[in-house]
């Protein structure tokens, strides 16, 4: 479905603005704390001789800093399962946490006062050691999808986009998809971003009814794209119809680019103004399938949708990422 084209140079208001907008998951995303964020390099070696109330304040003001989580899955051997078209069933995975806070391995009195704050959730047949921590209502889960390695290869056992989009995959599966109970960590997440390459194409996928049925409680949805480059000048746009960027999965230029996506992470950033015209046709589709939703499902609440940028990790460089057409 194309957009319909507005005159001027910059595109028309977001679909969302009559919509509630949940602030205070929008602020987490931007604050967030991620995995390849450059660690500090100042040192207090009188830390433990503050008094224990001024220790205790210091560990809550740094749980209160949201995350950006990112999640891995894991084999269930006992399914002996290989992420790899025909064997591929959700029941043969377990989902973790690939950084779990690191207050709860600071020390005692760190790990005291962080499982006040975190919850846990214990994934059903998931290794205990590194269960999935996760504050539902505070913390930002990023889903990426990695089926597919640079030479366009499946890989075993990373993310396939049937872990998120396809949930009835292969079909006549009951226990596949949104009616695993390996993906009941997925019911309390209330912000998600997602990488818009998971949602490319997807239109006979369904990501509304998959978003309600998977995720019941989400509030904001946070769809990620390569705001580093100006793609309509890179791909040669014209009257901003994005179709040729966001091609087929089967065509080189978009599996080259599940480089970028498996390697992406936080900060997350409000686009850019190069890239305007990309973010709203992207929240107009978006707003139209959850519209659809809400139409036929009239207990649905959608989440709130925001197009957000993402980047490589600093010093990373990948030269075939998708970034230029084939």
């Amino acid at each position: 479905m194309a957009t319909t084209i507005h005159d001027g140079s910059q595109p028309p208001p977001s679909p969302y603005l009559t919509c509630v907008s949940p602030d205070l998951l929008i602020r987490n995303a931007l604050i967030a704390s991620y995995q390849s964020e450059p660690p500090g390099t100042g040192l207090f070696t009188l830390f433990s001789s503050l008094p224990v109330e001024l220790r205790v304040k210091v560990w809550q003001h740094a749980i209160s800093v949201p995350r950006i989580v990112g999640m891995e899955k894991v084999p269930c051997w006992e399914h002996e399962s290989l992420n790899s078209g025909r064997s591929y069933f959700a029941d043969r995975w377990h989902y973790r946490i690939r950084n779990p806070p690191p207050l709860l391995s600071t020390c005692v009195e760190s790990r005291r006062e962080a499982l006040k704050a975190y919850q846990t959730h214990d994934n059903l047949n998931a290794p205990k050691s590194n269960p999935p921590w996760i504050r539902y209502d505070y913390d930002i889960l990023h889903l990426k999808a990695r089926r597919w390695d640079e030479q366009g290869q499946q890989v075993a056992h990373m993310w396939s986009e049937y872990d998120v989009r396809g949930w009835n995959y292969p079909g006549g599966n009951v226990s596949d998809g949104h009616y695993s109970p390996k993906r009941e960590c997925f019911k309390k997440v209330e912000a998600m971003a997602i990488n818009r390459e998971l949602f490319s194409g997807t239109t006979n996928d369904y990501v509304e009814v998959l978003v309600r049925r998977t995720f019941p409680n989400l509030k904001l949805l946070i769809i990620l794209i390569d705001d580093e480059i100006d793609i309509e000048t890179a791909w040669e746009i014209k009257n901003h119809s994005f179709s040729p960027y966001e091609i087929p999965e089967a065509n080189p230029g978009f599996v080259r680019r599940w480089a970028f996506t498996a390697a992406s992470t936080g900060p997350f950033t409000l686009v850019s103004s190069q890239n305007s015209w990309y973010r709203y046709d992207v929240e107009y589709k978006m707003h139209r399938y959850f519209t659809r939703e809400k139409v036929r499902i009239k207990s649905f609440v959608p989440p709130y949708v925001v197009v957000m940028g993402c980047a490589l990790p600093k010093a990373m460089e990948i030269p075939s990422c998708g970034r230029l057409p084939v």
